[in-house]
């Protein structure tokens, strides 16, 4: 067996690391991770109703992951 049955059968791992990644290269802003929910989720059809924790960020500086509901605190509030 060569072992190329198995490549692409990661089990989502591999898109999941991509988009933390990608995460990561996003300015730690209210703006940026707002914007960035919007796109992540644009396939979703409650995305524009999800994705409008900027209000509540601008005030705290604290974003929360609408789909998932992780914290992502000390953002500049821009």
């Amino acid at each position: 067996m060569n072992g190329k049955c198995c490549q692409s059968s990661d089990g989502g791992r591999l898109a999941a690391y991509v988009r933390q990644m990608n995460r990561r290269a996003i300015a730690h802003t209210c703006s940026a991770y707002a914007a960035s929910c919007i796109r992540d989720s644009a396939d979703q059809s409650d995305s524009v109703q999800m994705c409008t924790a900027k209000t509540e960020c601008m005030k705290t500086g604290v974003h929360v992951g609408p789909y998932s509901g992780r914290h992502y605190a000390g953002m500049t509030r821009i």
